[in-house]
Order: C-alpha cells, then sequence, then structure tokens
C-alpha cells in the first residue's frame, strides 16, 4: 500500500511540474508582449499623452479592461478569443506595474505634461 502512494505522489509531482513550466512559459509570453509594446509605443500606457482624455493613467487602464471584460462576455459561449484574454492580462499586470512605480518612486507619472 505504501507503494502504490509513493506512485501516485510521482504523478502529481511530475504533473504538478509541468503545470510549473506552462506558467512560466505563459508568464514569459505575457512579459515579453509587454515589454515588445512598451518598446514599440513607449510608456503611453502608464504615461497618455492626454490628446482628447485628461483621465490619469489608472482610469484609462481600468476602461480598458473593462472593455476586454466586456468583449469576453459577449463573445460566444465556450469561445474566448485569445488576443483579448492576453490583452486583459496585460493591462492587469501594467496597472500592478504602475501601482507599484508610483508607490515606489511617488506619484511621478503624468506630473511633467500636467
Amino acid at each position: 500500500m505504501l507503494q502504490q502512494s509513493a506512485l501516485d505522489k510521482s504523478k502529481i509531482s511530475k504533473k504538478e511540474t509541468e503545470i510549473q513550466i506552462l506558467i512560466q512559459e505563459e508568464c514569459n509570453k505575457i512579459s515579453t508582449m509587454l515589454c515588445k509594446k512598451n518598446k514599440s509605443y513607449g510608456n503611453a500606457a502608464l504615461d497618455p499623452i492626454k490628446v482628447f482624455s485628461k483621465s490619469d493613467w489608472e482610469e484609462r487602464i481600468n476602461v480598458r479592461i473593462d472593455d476586454k471584460l466586456n468583449r469576453i462576455m459577449k463573445s460566444r459561449e465556450g469561445f474566448e478569443e485569445e488576443d483579448t484574454l492576453l490583452d486583459l492580462i496585460g493591462y492587469l499586470i501594467l496597472k500592478r506595474v504602475g501601482i507599484k512605480f508610483n508607490t515606489k518612486i511617488g506619484p511621478i507619472l503624468e506630473e511633467e505634461g500636467d
């Protein structure tokens, strides 16, 4: 009976390892996407130019998150567009980055242009 229990644990461990690898791959994919967009567009998400909207960076990200959630909710049942999910995750990460950046350094985002 003990051998069977040890065997079950080894299967769980292998499965957990496979899941952890997939988690790392997905996180790397998101990180690469965000860094690539940041390089292409500059710091537009966290430091918007405010041509039409005067909302701060956090409110703008909240609106984008709402838009992505709306798109997911209105999509066909069982169908979720991968790009929408990646964008949603990206905006959630950008929100965390913006909050941490402002907390660590002080509220400096957007102050230069205001």
